[in-house]
């Protein structure tokens, strides 16, 4: 069993959500993620349990490291496939933390352009 400090590991083994995954298989889980959660029609504010939270901060954390890979190769050659994992994987825990979310019964909050 994967394991952490807080037991998310435990959590989302639980879940039947793997998390070791080829790149591949990270479509293949969006698909099977997707298809269970409602569909999104506006943007959602991150938040709930604290699974949820860490699960958020990896997905930031995944989106600065794609940043960070397209910056630093420049225009020289980036290899497409590093980018792509982290795009896809940064996908994947947003699509994770709605899961959870759904799962714990929580809704989920609109932001609201107004406030």
């Amino acid at each position: 069993a994967v394991s952490s400090k807080c037991g998310s590991g435990d959590v989302l083994e639980a879940l039947n959500i793997k998390i070791n995954l080829e790149p591949k298989d990270i479509e293949d889980q969006i698909d099977i993620i997707t298809n269970k959660l409602p569909p999104l029609k506006e943007f959602i504010l991150p938040g709930g349990s604290e699974l949820i939270s860490r699960l958020h901060i990896a997905r930031t954390s995944c989106r600065n490291a794609e940043r960070s890979l397209i910056s630093m190769y420049g225009n020289e050659n980036l290899n497409q496939l590093h980018a792509k994992y982290m795009n896809r994987l940064s996908d994947y825990l947003f699509l994770l933390a709605r899961l959870v979310k759904h799962n714990e019964g929580v809704k989920e909050e609109h932001w609201d352009l107004e406030k």
